[in-house]
């Protein structure tokens, strides 16, 4: 889960994860999204700490000690413009996993992630001990470092050992496309500092302070091994692997790769001529099910990434989390179909038919919506930002949370909407005929 008011970061942090093969990534621009958002199985968070940061130690302090909180244990990563160590000591007092100054390069998320996923580690502002991911109690993990304290483990004394592993949540899912090969991970020393810029990636020992007690020293995640990428055919060119693991590593994957290549386009013959798309579809749908059932476990994800998938019946059907960015789906009717995130980032879907559909958390920005018909269905937590909706129909379409900033609402009918607010509709573009709930206007500049 990525919480950050930069659009173009959020853009920028999905796609890194979603590169690497993770299942799905949950985006939003609002700390307040966070409860509704913890509902569902998330791994990792990173969570931007703005100049105000009431919201975010109020979601700290729900999210660790709330009674409904559904996931106490939840690694969380803060993302910092400057390294205040006031405001560090206030936002740190319920335990988090690290912290990372931006601007943030992938390099340094998926260090993070990786960090937390080997060796997940609680750091609290407080000295007393604390629990990491999997409610063991560890020493006390010290924060605040007096004066008095050693700066950093004597030379020649070997850091002390790392509690028992247990495999957590974050380990079992959270995959990214790196890993460390053919040697162990360091164990991490008791505390860290970063220094300014440095971010997680980047350590050092503290130096000693001048000054009187410090409430706080920036705290990193511990560090971990040089993140080296999975193996793969161009490695094998003109170099041959240095050891046993990585030539049977590197193996394995080109067979995987040819296997990939045999079911790139289930839509294609193998003399490349086109088949029949609704033939086709279902077998890749069946496969999707599968996949969604098991959690990825069986079956296959759909990708129908620019496809051209005109006028298909598709109701009914299991399409939650599918690939269906830049799609040429016009005229389709997913009536009564589960698209719960789905991707329909670009898609043209001129006239769909989406009544009692679920949409909830759909990527849809930039979509082609014109006339498209959304009667009973949920846009919960939908992201419309810059959608074309002109002359849409959305009819008791549930619209709770759904962005729509830079969204064309012209001519489009949402009188009888619910969980749509004033705030919702700043940015958006519509006319006189845009038809809006009771109460409700367009932001200023519409006509």
């Amino acid at each position: 889960m990525i919480v950050d008011r930069d659009e173009q970061f959020r853009f920028f942090a999905r796609g890194l994860f979603l590169h690497r093969r993770v299942c799905e990534v949950q985006s939003t621009a609002r700390v307040t999204e966070v409860p509704r958002l913890s509902h569902q199985e998330i791994n990792i968070a990173f969570i931007e700490v703005p100049e105000d940061d009431t919201p975010v130690i109020q979601m700290l302090r729900w999210l660790r000690h709330g009674e409904d909180s559904p996931a106490p244990e939840m690694p969380v990563i803060l993302l910092v413009k400057t390294l205040d160590k006031t405001q560090l000591a206030r936002v740190t007092a319920f335990g988090i996993h690290g912290i990372l100054q931006k601007p943030v390069s992938g390099e340094k998320l998926l260090k993070a992630v990786v960090g937390v996923a080997t060796n997940p580690r609680l750091f609290k502002s407080a000295g007393e001990p604390v629990a990491d991911a999997a409610s063991k109690v560890l020493p006390a993990a010290k924060v605040a470092v007096e004066e008095s304290a050693p700066a950093s483990v004597p030379v020649g004394e070997a850091p002390p050992p790392p509690p028992v592993e247990r495999r957590t949540a974050a380990q079992k899912a959270v995959r990214v496309a790196a890993r460390p090969v053919g040697r162990d991970l360091p164990s991490p020393p008791p505390a860290m500092t970063v220094r300014s810029g440095g971010g997680i990636g980047a350590v050092e020992p503290p130096a000693k302070s001048n000054r009187g007690t410090d409430p706080i020293e920036v705290v990193a995640s511990p560090p971990v091994a040089e993140i080296r990428p999975w193996p793969d055919e161009s490695a094998a060119v003109g170099k041959a692997p240095s050891e046993p693991l990585e030539l049977a590593a590197l193996a394995e994957n080109k067979k995987k790769k040819k296997k990939d290549i045999a079911l790139a386009d289930p839509l294609q013959d193998k003399d490349g001529a086109k088949k029949d798309a609704g033939a086709g579809i279902e077998a890749i749908l069946e496969a999707h099910a599968s996949w969604v059932a098991s959690s990825g476990g069986d079956g296959r994800r759909a990708n129908l990434e620019g496809r051209e998938l005109c006028g298909l019946a598709l109701g009914g059907k299991v399409l939650s989390s599918a690939m269906l960015r830049r799609a040429e789906l016009s005229g389709s009717d997913f009536t009564g179909a589960d698209m719960h995130g789905v991707d329909l980032r670009n898609a043209d879907v001129f006239g769909g038919t989406f009544v009692g559909t679920n949409l909830a958390v759909a990527r849809m920005r930039h979509a082609k919506l014109r006339g498209c018909v959304f009667s009973q269905a949920s846009l919960k937590g939908a992201d419309l930002g810059g959608a074309d909706l002109t002359g849409a129909t959305f009819g008791d379409a549930d619209l709770t949370g759904a962005i729509l900033v830079g969204a064309n609402l012209a001519e489009a009918d949402l009188s009888e909407v619910g969980g749509l607010i004033q705030g919702q509709l700043d940015g958006v573009k519509g006319d006189a005929a845009t038809r809006l709930p009771p109460g409700l206007i367009l932001p200023e500049g519409n006509d």
